[in-house]
Formats: C-alpha cells, structure tokens, sequence
C-alpha cells in the first residue's frame, strides 16, 4: 500500500508537469508517467514508455466503418467483439456470414445469411461472387450495408479483400490493404486468399 500511495502522489503532479522538457522535447502525460515511476523504482524510462507504446498500437487500426479506394464505405465487425462495434448509424442492408446472426433479435434491418463455414470457403462459391458484388453496388448508391461474421476477422476479412479489389486495389495489395484500414489479424487462411485471388479473376 505505501508504495501505491507514495506511486500515486508522483503521478498525481503529471498535469503540473506536462509544461516541461526532457531532452528538449515536449513530454506528454504517459510519457510522463513512465518516467516518473521508472524514477521511484530507479529502472529506465523506457521500459515503461516501449510497453505502453506496445499496448496501444496493438490492433490500434481496428474499425467498424471501412471506407474503400472509390470513397464507398461498408460497417464490418463480428459476434465475439475482437473488433469494434459501435454502428455510426443502423445499417440498411446485411451481409452475415455465420448463421448465429439470423436469430439475434436485434438485428432488425434486411439481411441475408451465407453458408460459409469457420476458416472454410462458401458453400456456393459463385453465388458468393454475387453477393460481394451486390454489396459493392449497393454501397456506390449510398446504402450503409453491414459484413460480418463470427469473429470478424477471416471471412469478413476476405470479403473486404474482395470488395477492395473492386474498388481498385491491386490484388497482390487487397489482403494488405485490408489490415491497414480494418484489422491486422484480418484473413487468416491461405484458401481465404485463393478465394480472393478466384473472385479477382471473376471480376
């Protein structure tokens, strides 16, 4: 308890601080903070700030809202909540790639459910073609249309790899493009990326 307090009583002049320099440089307040307590415990600096930094890059570029290379923009998210999933508004229209979607009372918009087994491929491979066209077309007329699946990052991902390549990006580029602007885990099996690689030749 003394330490914690004693820790607690050095951050708490953080906001007293934030006006100094160290090294010339400005510190903001977790920087600060790593500083000040690798100070009472006499360990570098840095270990604290390099693991902070850690913590908050990691999937730091997860969103629901995509927006592609030709400004239209689709909500991709899953169930299990790896991804964000606060909607900017209800969508119009959905995509759900697992069935455990079709009995969630909230889901009160139009849907379509595709039999599209975990780490697997769809049933129906060209008809997920159409599918992934659809969602693109409706999204250029301005519809808000919603992809998802369980975990929201290999099927979705896929599709959102697809629907890139038709918003222009080079096929060798779409899966990369994709953790960029969605998830860095996105698409996680190699047949994922030869669905990509088939719906590109589709097109």
């Amino acid at each position: 308890m003394l330490v914690t307090s004693t820790v607690w009583l050095r951050l708490h002049d953080i906001e007293e601080r934030r006006s100094e320099t160290a090294c010339g440089r400005h510190l903001g307040a977790t920087e600060l903070a790593a500083e000040m307590i690798a100070q009472f415990f006499r360990l570098p600096s840095s270990s604290f700030q390099s693991h902070s930094r850690r913590g908050a890059r990691r999937h730091k570029n997860a969103t629901m809202l995509v927006t592609l290379p030709d400004n239209t923009a689709v909500l991709a998210q899953g169930r299990l909540g790896l991804v964000p999933h606060e909607r900017i508004r209800l969508p119009d229209y959905a995509v759900y790639l697992d069935e455990r979607w079709a009995d969630d009372p909230n889901v009160t918009w139009p849907y379509r459910v595709i039999d599209w087994p975990d780490y697997g491929l769809p049933n129906d491979e060209e008809e997920m073609f159409g599918v992934i066209v659809d969602i693109h077309v409706r999204a250029k007329k301005g519809e808000l249309v919603e992809i998802a699946c369980f975990g929201g990052l290999g099927r979705t991902g896929t599709v959102l790899s697809c629907l890139a390549v038709r918003a222009g990006v080079e096929l060798r580029e779409a899966v990369d493009w994709v953790r960029v602007h969605y998830d860095q885990r996105a698409v996680e099996t190699d047949q994922q990326r030869e669905f990509i690689e088939r719906f590109a030749i589709f097109m």
